[in-house]
């Protein structure tokens, strides 16, 4: 199947309209139609399989709220007891919810931002939203460094365990105790890499980048229209549910 594309802007406003109605649904359906329909948009933009990357993502950050609300609800039947921890359907009920509504909350805008390029969301913002271009290119600066610092923390670790670190005893709090230090090389590094992309940016012209001189001209029509409109739909059913 042809991948549908639509204008960056409008995917953007689509996804936080259904961010909006995850965070205003009341039940744990109306949860689900918004992931359903987010990962229906995404398979119909061809980019299927980045977004359930994206997804089994989130899901793993959601791991630890689903287990502090399963066991901090004590409302309902009891349905496991083992020492200190209770299990009731009150706790249940609550865990899927919340982790639900974080996952339908997220998932839409992380999709649209990790299959959209930097320069297209950029120029988009600028030429619909009419937002002047060193702020839409900062945004798109500030959502591309973050797979960056995210491969270079992943390369400091690496460098410190072959040093000798060990970061796998111990628990969660130790973890973090121990990757703390981390944090300082892993700063300097973008501090040198925003002050190089400023220089570069200084000295190709950025400073005299007007609207009309964007690479791409994007324009809305009828299927992003069709775009927000089931957007708007699916968001309606999923406060109503």
């Amino acid at each position: 199947m042809k991948p549908v594309r639509t204008e960056p802007s409008c995917a953007v406003a689509a996804a936080v309209i259904a961010g909006c109605a995850a965070v205003a649904a009341k039940s744990p359906a109306g949860e689900l139609v918004i992931i359903i329909s987010a990962l229906a948009a995404a398979t119909l933009a061809g980019k299927a399989a980045a977004t359930a990357k994206t997804a089994f993502i989130l899901v793993k950050l959601s791991a630890l709220v689903f287990l502090l609300q399963l066991f901090s609800v004590s409302t309902g039947r009891t349905l496991l007891s083992a020492g200190p921890l209770v299990i009731t359907m009150g706790g249940l009920y609550a865990a899927c919810f919340l982790t639900l509504r974080l996952l339908a909350a997220s998932l839409p805008l992380a999709a649209v931002l990790s299959s959209v390029r930097c320069g297209e969301l950029a120029d988009s913002l600028s030429a619909s939203c009419h937002i002047p271009c060193k702020y839409t290119y900062a945004f798109a600066a500030s959502i591309r460094f973050i797979p960056m610092l995210t491969s270079e923390m992943a390369q400091v670790v690496e460098a410190q365990k072959a040093r000798g670190v060990d970061f796998e005893s111990g628990g969660f709090a130790r973890k973090l105790v121990k990757l703390a230090p981390l944090t300082l090389p892993l700063l300097l590094s973008a501090l040198r890499r925003t002050d190089s992309q400023a220089t570069a940016a200084q000295l190709r012209g950025f400073e005299l980048r007007t609207g009309i001189s964007r690479f791409q001209r994007t324009r809305a029509g009828l299927r992003e229209a069709a775009l927000l409109t089931a957007t708007a739909a699916a968001s309606a059913v999923a406060v109503l549910l």
